[in-house]
């Protein structure tokens, strides 16, 4: 109910955090249907925008995320004026208003709908999802270089770049060979640290010419004789994503998400986060 997430709100409003819960849609082709419905009708529009304001009363939080991913292109007009409607009305309660986006590398690529330098007009944060690079086969999840792209574009695009979050995965993924093609799972870092342990795996790095340190990956057979490669992000590869927030003067990360912590992995990244986020 509102009111119980009014005092988790609360709670973390007390030790200094601020709270802005995510409004996401779903991925099914229902749900694409049902997003691209409300965001064309301007009264569908209104009365979401209307309901977001009432739950922002309601809990105390301190402002939401939108995060619409899977939508039709045609419906990128609507969703930002979507989110032109929804500024001044979060601007009024002195809300904070972030968005996450699709990572982009070019005007012409995947991802249309998501208008960067429109959409950057009217959020405080827009949240770039610089993650998932590989999805279907195995590789890195957010190569340093393929990263840069994102923020290179982004730029180009006259985005202010103090707006912007960058994307920061806390998961790898296991992929297994199969006859059909590769089934993948997403890992811990301290379950992908295990199963190198675990089946005596080579540990390597996937490397460029402009990224020396790289993603570390290594591949293992199971009891069951399949096989596995596996690609993560580790403290190495984290500190040369975090070093982009300085080199593009950007506002923060968005993480994903910290549900792939534990207190192991928590405790060596916590100075980590702190070296890079003043």
């Amino acid at each position: 109910s509102s009111s119980d997430y009014g005092l988790l709100v609360k709670a973390a409003q007390a030790r200094g955090l601020k709270v802005l819960p995510i409004i996401a849609s779903g991925w099914s082709a229902e749900n694409k249907a049902a997003l691209d419905s409300l965001l064309a009708s301007k009264a569908a529009r209104g009365k979401l925008i209307s309901g977001l304001v009432q739950m922002l009363r309601e809990t105390g939080s301190d402002g939401v995320v939108i995060d619409f991913e899977y939508l039709s292109d045609i419906s990128g007009a609507y969703l930002t004026q979507f989110i032109k409607e929804l500024s001044p009305q979060l601007k009024a309660q002195n809300k904070i208003l972030a968005m996450a986006v699709m990572p982009r590398t070019s005007a012409v690529d995947w991802y249309q709908e998501f208008d960067y330098p429109r959409l950057a007009q009217n959020v405080d944060y827009l949240n770039i999802m610089t993650y998932d690079y590989s999805t279907s086969t195995p590789g890195p999840i957010a190569p340093l270089d393929w990263v840069k792209k994102v923020l290179n574009y982004t730029k180009s695009q006259g985005v202010a770049m103090n707006k912007v979050l960058l994307g920061i995965p806390y998961y790898g993924r296991d992929w297994t060979a199969t006859d059909e093609g590769y089934l993948k799972t997403s890992i811990s870092l301290n379950t992908a640290l295990k199963t190198t342990a675990t089946y005596n795996a080579m540990l390597q790095r996937s490397t460029t010419s402009s990224d020396s340190v790289g993603i570390p990956y290594y591949t293992y057979t199971d009891i069951a004789k399949a096989e596995h490669t596996v690609y993560y992000d580790d403290l190495l590869s984290w500190d040369t994503k975090l070093s982009l927030l300085d080199q593009y003067g950007l506002a923060d990360i968005g993480s994903w998400s910290l549900m792939w912590l534990d207190n192991d992995t928590t405790d060596q990244l916590c100075p980590l986060l702190q070296n890079h986020l003043r």
